[in-house]
């Protein structure tokens, strides 16, 4: 009987060890093999790239931008796609741009090439590159030797600046001939020529911009689509519309008609 009874505890005992072991691998894994209830799963589908989810306008912000600007929030992000992502997830940024000198820039709305409709804000639609340009005023006091062929020192502005209004003609593309221009008008107290670009002149300008070679880096930028513009005229008509070229021809061509 002693012996039956020792039998019989014997078996109860393993019948428990075997079900504590069971009931400990039911919770070691609540998802596919090898994946640990402590580990949330992570679905391709609740998380798709971030930049998936914005709507870009198809045009690159490659040149210059005025509204784009460093903040402590985008110098986090090291590269251009993580620079892009963070726009896309953020409420507050509308444009991004990036090269290596200024890494990861942020900023609002703004107009592009020869678009009119929108904000005051602009991009230049071409790549940085050097110009040739030079300040015939200060103060609105000529500067001595500036509209003189012997004197002229047209590499004073060798970076893009702002605020000198739409292009000028010229008798011909070259830098003397817009200097010529900028000189024959009592208005005119500053000048830049860019043989891609034509020539430019105006009362004054702002916002020069370097001219080393790391300036003359393209930046790698995009916009979000705002509701209510219209983005007329198009980017790359007018001064720009050397630059319709592939699919941006097609939609310059449905925008000139």
């Amino acid at each position: 009987q002693e012996a039956k009874f020792v039998g019989i505890m014997a078996l109860i005992g393993l019948l428990i060890i075997v079900a504590v072991l069971r009931s400990n691998g039911s919770h070691a894994t609540d998802g596919p093999k090898g994946t640990s209830s402590s580990t949330p799963l992570i679905r391709t589908n609740d998380n798709p790239p971030l930049s998936s989810s914005c709507q870009w306008r198809p045009e690159p912000l490659q040149g210059i931008c005025d509204v784009t600007k460093s903040t402590p929030q985008s110098q986090i992000y090291k590269t251009a796609v993580e620079c892009e992502e963070a726009c896309c997830k953020s409420n507050d940024c509308i444009t991004f741009q990036f090269r290596t000198k200024e890494g990861c820039l942020f900023g609002g709305d703004t107009r592009l090439g020869a678009e009119k409709d929108g904000v005051s804000a602009w991009c230049e639609p071409r790549s940085p590159d050097s110009w040739h340009g030079q300040r015939t005023k200060s103060k609105g006091t000529p500067v001595e030797g500036a509209c003189s062929p012997d004197t002229a020192n047209m590499n004073e502005l060798n970076g893009q600046c702002f605020g000198l209004g739409p292009k000028r003609p010229t008798q011909n593309n070259t830098p003397e001939s817009c200097r010529e221009a900028c000189c024959a008008d009592a208005n005119c107290g500053m000048w830049q020529w860019r043989k891609d670009a034509g020539c430019f002149y105006n009362k004054n300008g702002h916002g020069c911009n370097e001219a080393n070679p790391e300036d003359l880096e393209a930046f790698v930028g995009k916009r979000k689509v705002q509701s209510g513009r219209t983005y007329s005229p198009y980017a790359y008509t007018g001064d720009f519309a050397d630059m319709a070229t592939g699919d941006f021809a097609d939609r310059a061509g449905l925008e000139q008609r």
